[in-house]
């Protein structure tokens, strides 16, 4: 994790701001200690005399340092431990930030989620409480976003958690700056997250995005790769463009790519029919966001494809989409009907189900024209029946 040092906050970075103070998520912290011994093999003590080991002495210098040794290494162990604590809690705290970052950046503007507007961060400084008249009101934030935006007309997240260590120091003007943050964090910004986690979709959506993909979900998706990548390939071409860290060309691929999956979603009949925009655009966004290993939620599947392909909408993450859009689209939670078929379906039944209206769309028509493919079982993205009752077989025994 990079930290940042803004030169309006005094040298205090966020990750300083975590690592060095009390736990803000209520774990255990404590402060770094750097203790070192020198734990080399002693020369044996011998009588100047005879030439002879004291072999007294010498037993006892060895026990003496075998037990240095051990003191070394439980110091280290002890903080090794505190140092993955810390991270641990840094992480958590950051993650939390995130979420409420993504959220006020993306209302109203559902694919919006790395760049955040001066009004937002108002609404949000009211929503959790921080505006207060004579200490922080609507023109001293605004000034102070000129300051760390540097003029821009919004902020990305890190600059966003250097800023939000400036407004801790504004409200609490009595503290150190890395208390004032975590007073800022649990007094203010932490309820925050929890009132809309409760009262909006942010709840619904953490539970339902998260849901760990099983074996046959995997099985179902790798029979089914080529055909995949050739759709990856014709809907998001940009994504198999030469890598390029140009941060312009790398602005147009992130805009060309959330306008193809706008297509894409219009064209293979997933929105508005299964999913709403706002839905779908929210599973983009968590898919993009989760690190590449975690894209499963399984720790016994750590990966789907490998090796990947693609820039930022890789294939491993199209791949990951399409099961979320089928685990969330037949979710029971997604009908206002009353079916209770849904409540029967298994995770490959979704998945499967999402294929087959892929499959029977005009965007499957157009992506067969392009490929100058007919239907057959080549082009078909629904595994044929005999490949399916072995799957069924194999994860029911």
């Amino acid at each position: 994790m990079t930290g940042f040092t803004s030169s309006f906050n005094h040298g205090v970075s966020f990750e300083q701001s975590i690592a060095s103070s009390p736990n803000p998520m209520h774990l255990y912290s404590g402060t770094q200690q750097n203790i070192s011994f020198d734990v080399s093999s002693p020369t044996p003590i011998r009588n100047p005399e005879t030439s002879e080991n004291f072999p007294n002495q010498e037993v006892h210098l060895q026990s003496a340092i075998q037990d240095q040794k051990g003191l070394a290494e439980s110091n280290q162990n002890n903080q090794n431990d505190e140092i993955q604590q810390n991270k641990k809690t840094r992480d958590e705290v950051k993650a939390v930030l995130k979420k409420v970052f993504m959220f006020y950046a993306s209302f109203g503007d559902r694919m919006n989620s790395d760049n955040i507007k001066s009004n937002k961060i108002f609404k949000m400084m009211q929503d959790c409480q921080v505006i207060e008249p004579g200490v922080l009101n609507k023109k001293s934030l605004d000034l102070l976003f000129c300051q760390y935006s540097k003029n821009r007309p919004s902020m990305s997240f890190d600059i966003f958690l250097s800023m939000l260590i400036k407004i801790g120091q504004i409200k609490f003007p009595d503290q150190d700056p890395k208390q004032a943050f975590l007073m800022l964090f649990e007094q203010h910004l932490k309820p925050l997250y929890g009132n809309l986690y409760a009262e909006t979709d942010m709840g619904d959506y953490d539970v339902l995005f998260k849901e760990p993909l099983d074996r046959p979900i995997v099985a179902i998706l790798t029979n089914v790769k080529g055909v995949l990548q050739k759709m990856h390939q014709t809907c998001f071409p940009l994504e198999y463009e030469v890598k390029n860290e140009n941060p312009e060309l790398q602005s147009y691929i992130k805009h060309k790519t959330e306008t193809c999956l706008g297509t894409f979603l219009k064209d293979f009949d997933v929105c508005p029919s299964l999913l709403t925009k706002s839905t779908a655009y929210s599973l983009f966004v968590e898919v993009l966001e989760t690190p590449i290993e975690q894209l499963t939620h399984n720790p016994e599947i750590s990966v789907i494809v490998q090796p990947d392909i693609g820039n930022r909408f890789t294939l491993a993450r199209f791949m990951t989409y399409l099961a979320r859009l089928a685990l969330v689209g037949y979710s029971p939670d997604n009908f206002t009907r009353n079916n209770q078929e849904y409540f029967k379906l298994s995770n490959g039944d979704k998945l499967l189900l999402l294929l087959e209206r892929l499959e029977f769309s005009m965007g499957y028509v157009n992506f067969e024209r392009k490929m100058n493919a007919t239907h057959n079982n080549r082009t078909k993205i629904v595994p044929n029946k005999q490949f399916l009752k072995k799957v069924i077989h194999y994860f029911d025994d």
